[in-house]
């Protein structure tokens, strides 16, 4: 059982920083992903990885026993192409080490031959005389020279404490609201509005900013008649603080309103 909870290292381990550092510094250019994780593997590590026990499951549906894959490399520090892209080279990148920039460059043929494997015969022909000899939109790496900048370090620093706001596309922020009238619109713009401004409240509560949560906002009292006005000023002035008027008195039934006055019974 407890061969079953050996994990693969979900973080970037120092000998797989230490090949792709190699590799780029090697280079002396900037390179693709593809092209980094090409020359990755071809390199020998010096600690190589001690591969997990396979992982048997059944299935639910049709019963049969099938072993979880491996990796294509699973030996290797850098064990596949998305364990580069998406914990190595953003783990380097967080440290300041490489920098992703973007550029237009032609393809090479295996680029080519990839783009196009999955193509038409006819299609086949209109996509390479398009693509071959053109510049295309790439995304390459390379060694950072220059130290970062106070900015990028504030940055960096904000977003990490910033609290996470909430779009509001739960709530219907960002829906196409064209097939509504200009009322039915309105009203839904302040719906939607209202309900965002809660959401980003909770999401602040939750984060430690707040310990209450402001409710949204309350429609206003209804207004008052000219005579129940008249009525209210005339009570305040005529009643004393700390002392109560009494229920029955005769100088307070007269400043109250027709249907709250009360009909005095004389004793005989």
């Amino acid at each position: 059982m407890a061969s079953h909870l050996w994990a693969w290292a979900p973080h970037a381990t120092s000998e797989a920083l230490r090949i792709v550092r190699n590799v780029l510094k090697s280079s002396g250019s900037p390179m693709s992903p593809k092209e980094i994780f090409k020359h990755a593997v071809a390199q020998v590590p010096e600690h190589p990885v001690d591969p997990p026990p396979p992982i048997i499951y059944r299935e639910r549906r049709s019963g049969s026993v099938k072993q979880v894959p491996y990796p294509p490399h699973p030996e290797h520090p850098i064990r596949s192409y998305r364990y580069l892209k998406t914990v190595v080279l953003p783990a380097m990148e967080h440290r300041y080490e490489i920098e992703k920039f973007h550029t237009k460059a032609p393809l090479s043929a295996s680029e080519i031959q990839g783009r196009l494997a999955s193509l038409s015969k006819n299609a086949r022909k209109a996509k390479e005389a398009a693509i071959t000899g053109t510049l295309q939109d790439v995304w390459l790496w390379r060694v950072r020279t220059t130290p970062p900048s106070e900015v990028e370090e504030k940055a960096k620093r904000k977003v990490e404490t910033k609290v996470l706001k909430v779009v509001g596309s739960e709530v219907g922020a960002g829906r196409d609201m064209k097939h509504l009238n200009r009322r039915r619109l309105n009203a839904r713009e302040k719906k939607v509005k209202k309900a965002v401004k809660f959401m980003n409240a909770v999401q602040h509560a939750r984060s430690g900013g707040g310990n209450e949560l402001q409710p949204p906002a309350m429609r206003p009292p209804p207004k008052l008649s000219a005579r129940k006005k008249e009525v209210k000023k005339a009570v305040k002035s005529t009643t004393t603080v700390g002392q109560p008027r009494k229920a029955g008195s005769r100088g307070g039934n007269e400043l109250r309103p027709p249907a709250m006055r009360r009909t005095e019974i004389r004793r005989s």
